[in-house]
């Protein structure tokens, strides 16, 4: 469930669920660069992610 932070900024109603997907980044010797943190509502999005393996 959202936080109220959120919540308030993606204008969800009362107890809408939300996914998170959190997503690290490496450079070519994997040492970490950044963590990408998405907060979708999940009664609006689709989540589809592909990733390129080569």
């Amino acid at each position: 469930m959202p936080t109220k932070q959120d919540a308030k900024l993606l204008a969800l109603p009362a107890a809408t669920p939300v996914a998170e997907h959190t997503r690290p980044g490496y450079d070519a010797d994997g040492k970490p660069l950044r963590c990408m943190v998405t907060i979708l509502p999940g009664d609006r999005h689709k989540i589809l992610y592909e990733v390129d393996t080569d």
